[in-house]
């Protein structure tokens, strides 16, 4: 089981599903979201086959207001990187111009489950 927010979780992964809308820029696409528990971890998976993320621009992704769209405010991927990390997991992210752009999340599983409140003072739920 991982001890998560719920609400808090799925404001993370729907930023990094909003970047991966925006790469096909007006294309259409296929965004593949996968789960699956590897090593005592719960290892979430966005991945398109959009435009990529330039590699000068790899290391920027997730400082605040940094946006590589004249109209994005920058803060959707750092958002979401904080957002792990408050659950104790962590964000990678792999990027080719040629096949697109994937996100891995990696949360630690409990080995005993128990609702608890997360600092937002919102119920925990265990899945």
């Amino acid at each position: 089981a991982v001890a998560i927010d719920p609400l808090l979780l799925k404001q993370a992964v729907s930023n990094i599903i909003d970047n991966a809308v925006n790469s096909y820029e007006s294309r259409s696409g296929i965004i593949e979201v996968t789960s699956a528990v590897d090593n005592g971890e719960l290892v979430m998976k966005v991945a398109d086959h959009g435009c990529g993320i330039p590699k000068e621009s790899l290391d920027k992704i997730f400082t605040p207001f940094y946006s590589s769209r004249p109209s994005g405010t920058g803060l959707g991927l750092p958002l979401a990187a904080r957002l792990v990390d408050l659950h104790g997991g962590r964000i990678t992210v792999d990027s080719d111009r040629s096949s697109g752009t994937r996100f891995t999340i990696r949360l630690p599983l409990m080995t005993n489950a128990v609702t608890t409140k997360a600092e937002t003072g919102r119920p925990v739920s265990t899945a």
